[in-house]
């Protein structure tokens, strides 16, 4: 059984990849950044190569790697075709709290004013629904998923996640990939932008609650 383990941009998918470092051997784990799918965000799939690094997938050509676990921003269904068996696992976030986070992430890196309002309205004035354009819930229902954390109890669900894979090691929890300028504070924006962010992205909007049923089905499930 390997573990697909999709990483939701700005979802506090950086601090649980130090978490599954701690889990898995090297030679168990694989990190998989390459995908672009930003598209015209080159800038930043550059960046987590350069961050993350590869290993191959591949021992030999035809040949797929037997790793436990696979994480990185992959869309969902890309190993289908390597694995018969497979458990998707990913952590969700509120959705104004993720695209906020993300607009000043991707603003700090380009040295732009995250502050300014026009460049703001701009933003949230196109639908984004950066979580559903990697789960793809009108493909994958999210309450097949072995495991879904809510980036909100971030303890609760790596403490969710051990006990679904049967992890016995002792688990540190780190906090990684802050945005500088608002490091673990809770992200404000004008009702006018907020507004935008809800009436454009209503797929993740409705994702994200059905993502926190599962969650807490789950830890009802496994006496988290």
């Amino acid at each position: 059984m390997t573990i697909i383990s999709v990483h939701v941009m700005k979802t506090a998918g950086t601090s649980f990849k130090k978490v599954l470092s701690d889990i898995f051997d090297e030679e168990e784990l694989y990190f998989d950044y390459d995908d672009n799918l930003l598209k015209n965000k080159k800038f930043l799939a550059g960046l987590y190569h350069f961050l993350y690094g590869n290993r191959p997938l591949v021992d030999e050509p035809g040949r797929a790697r037997q790793y436990k676990c696979i994480h990185g921003h992959i869309d969902v269904n890309k190993y289908d075709h390597i694995y018969q068996d497979i458990d998707y696992a990913t952590w969700l976030r509120e959705p104004t709290q993720q695209l906020l986070s993300f607009y000043f992430f991707t603003n700090s890196k380009k040295g732009a004013d995250s502050n300014d309002e026009e460049r703001m309205k701009r933003f949230f004035q196109k639908p984004r629904n950066l979580q559903s354009k990697l789960i793809k819930p009108e493909k994958n229902d999210i309450m097949d998923f072995k495991f879904v954390g809510i980036t909100e109890e971030f303890g609760r669900g790596i403490e969710l996640f051990c006990k679904i894979f049967g992890i016995g090691k002792e688990v540190v929890i780190p906090h990684c990939n802050a945005t500088i300028i608002k490091e673990n504070k809770k992200y404000e924006a004008a009702e006018e932008i907020i507004g935008l962010i809800k009436e454009n992205n209503r797929i993740d909007f409705e994702l994200y609650e059905r993502a926190k049923q599962k969650f807490e089905a789950l830890c009802n499930e496994y006496g988290v």
